[in-house]
């Protein structure tokens, strides 16, 4: 049997933290985003010390899934002070570990730190083209209300910005 831990990421992480976050890249975005892009983009703002700077950042919490001692997934919030507004900025699982209710789990730390801020809500952008994450924010009960562009190098890729308010434990909506 699995044991899945959440935990704050730790600056020892980060260099796991980025290959998983490359791993579910090349599993997800290369259907629709040529790999030069990819990389270009990961290089510059997933580069270690780019990483790093995330870590430092006191607008952001950073948390990772460890299955059994191993790192397998990781989430990264933001709270907009200014705008009121907690972001959940990314949410990735090594392809492997999918559809195991990891994911849920993070979204549920994501959950408990909206709360820290005294805030009811919880937003989320996704990628039009990646529809299995898209349908599983809105099994979860995110609504999506508006379509934003992203580039990723030269491609623009649509993103569909939405919301939902926190639900304790995860219930379904």
């Amino acid at each position: 049997m699995k044991v899945v831990a959440i935990r704050p990421w730790q600056q020892d992480d980060l260099p796991i933290v980025r290959d998983v976050i490359w791993k579910s890249w090349e599993a997800t975005y290369a259907a629709f985003v040529p790999e030069a892009d990819l990389r270009s983009y990961w290089n510059v703002h997933y580069s270690l010390q780019g990483i790093e700077k995330m870590f430092h950042d006191s607008a952001v919490d950073g948390f990772v899934a460890e299955s059994n001692g191993r790192i397998v997934g990781c989430l990264r919030t933001r709270f907009d002070e200014i705008k009121q507004m907690f972001y959940v900025v990314s949410l990735y699982l090594l392809p492997e570990e999918q559809r195991k209710g990891i994911g849920k789990l993070l979204m549920a730390e994501a959950e408990k730190r909206a709360t820290t801020y005294g805030l009811s809500e919880i937003w989320v952008a996704v990628m039009v083209q990646n529809q299995v994450a898209r349908r599983w924010y809105e099994h979860l009960g995110f609504r999506f209300i508006r379509e934003e562009p992203f580039f990723i190098g030269r491609t623009s890729v649509p993103h569909l910005v939405g919301f939902r308010k926190v639900m304790t434990g995860m219930q379904k909506p």
